[in-house]
C-alpha cells in the first residue's frame, strides 16, 4: 500500500494508505506506529473492507478514518477494520 501523508496523534503516527487491488479499484488502509498499543508491535496495519473507484476517494476515506481514530483511539477502529 502506498502511504498518504501521515500525521501525529498523541504518542502515535497515523499513516493512511491506499492500494490498487485491480485496475480501477482501490482499497484504503491505515498504519499506526507508536509505543502504546497494548499487546501489539510498534507498527500496526489495517485494511478496510470497502473498495473505491478512484485513488483519491480511497485516500480521502483513509485520511478521514485516521482522523477519527485520533479523536477516540480506544474505541473508534475496532468494529470497522478487517485484518
Amino acid at each position: 500500500m502506498r502511504p498518504v501523508e501521515g500525521f501525529p496523534a498523541g504518542n502515535y503516527m497515523v499513516m493512511p494508505r491506499v492500494h490498487e487491488t485491480r485496475p480501477g479499484q482501490w482499497q484504503a488502509g491505515l498504519s499506526l506506529s507508536g509505543e502504546h498499543l497494548p499487546g501489539t508491535p510498534d507498527l500496526h496495519q489495517w485494511n478496510f473492507d470497502r473498495h473505491f473507484d478512484s485513488e483519491e476517494a480511497a485516500r480521502v476515506f483513509a485520511t478521514e478514518q485516521g482522523e477519527l481514530w485520533a479523536s477516540d483511539p480506544d474505541t473508534y477502529l475496532k468494529p470497522r477494520l478487517a485484518r
